[in-house]
């Protein structure tokens, strides 16, 4: 029985120095990537977001509101990655954009939908009109959404 327990003492020993020697490489490897991101990477990081273009239509749902609670601003992030699921789904509309009409006006009521659904209750509905507006021209711009 003691010869077994030994073993085991021997084991978790071999385990307990593996896994500090593991948890440090992470470590390093971790901070070597967090060096490496620029300030808007970061940020997006920060805010729970996935990438700068989450980060992009989150920035355009926000600017006109400078104080906002912490439900807020999840309700404002949620409904900005459901922006961009939306969008990328309908891609194929969006290359048609500057050749039809219609096809702007279904996006922007999609656009305006996805924000009437979830966005805080302080947004006016002028509010929303008005970013849904500055989220529409800036896929039009940008012209891609990953």
């Amino acid at each position: 029985m003691a010869f077994y327990q030994r073993y085991l003492d021997i084991v978790a020993e071999y385990n307990r120095d593996k896994d500090e020697a593991e948890i440090q490489r992470v470590f390093e490897k971790l901070m070597r990537f967090y060096d490496t991101l620029d300030q808007e990477e970061e940020r997006y990081i920060r805010e729970g977001l996935e990438n700068e273009d989450q980060l992009a239509v989150f920035d355009l749902l926000c600017q006109n509101k400078i104080k906002l609670s912490k439900a807020d601003r999840e309700k404002i992030k949620n409904v900005s990655i459901a922006l961009l699921l939306m969008l990328t789904a309908r891609k194929q509309e969006m290359n048609s954009l500057r050749d039809r009409a219609s096809a702007q006006a279904k996006l922007k009521v999609a656009i305006i939908n996805e924000m009437l659904a979830g966005m805080p209750d302080e947004f006016t509905q002028d509010e929303i009109i008005i970013s849904a507006e500055s989220v529409f021209r800036h896929v039009e711009f940008v012209g891609k959404i990953h």
